[in-house]
């Protein structure tokens, strides 16, 4: 069972990695059309493959530390306080998180850290990205565990 809870972990973190940098690419891609670049299929699936490899060692151990402190307070406020909404505690410590990471990112390093939060309709989407990871983990935790429990 921990074994599955950890694989479920992993998921969350790989899922939510490649959808920011699906986000990422699609948006500077999105800008440079608007621009009037041609961009071909081949380049942006090239680029966002390149996204994909090239944010992956700043946000795999960025989205494991904020995923384990997002998870973990969800599962206590899950476990004791709210019992009845497992079905949306995870996906929203998942979108909380990468709220909590671009903020302090942004901070530490003074500029945007993915270039889709730039605009609103990037931040959701980035927040959608987080939240989509803690659906994953919620869909892939142990049958048997308490907080797995959702309709």
């Amino acid at each position: 069972m921990f074994g599955r809870r950890i694989l479920a972990f992993l998921a969350a973190i790989v899922v939510t990695e490649v959808m920011i940098a699906f986000v990422n690419a699609s948006s500077v891609l999105a800008r440079l059309v608007e621009l009037g670049v041609d961009v071909p299929t081949g380049l942006w699936l090239q680029t966002m493959l390149e996204d994909v490899l090239g944010i992956a060692p700043t946000f795999l151990p960025v989205l494991a530390l904020g995923f384990a402190i997002a998870f973990g307070v969800a599962w206590a406020v899950l476990r004791w306080l709210l019992p009845f909404g497992r079905a949306y505690g995870y996906p929203l410590a998942g979108a909380v998180c990468m709220a909590a990471v671009q903020f302090g990112l942004g901070q530490i390093f003074l500029t945007h850290p993915i270039a889709a939060s730039r605009s609103v309709v990037g931040m959701m989407a980035l927040l959608a990205s987080g939240a989509l990871g803690g659906w994953v983990f919620l869909r892939l935790l142990p049958a048997s565990a308490p907080d797995a429990d959702v309709e």
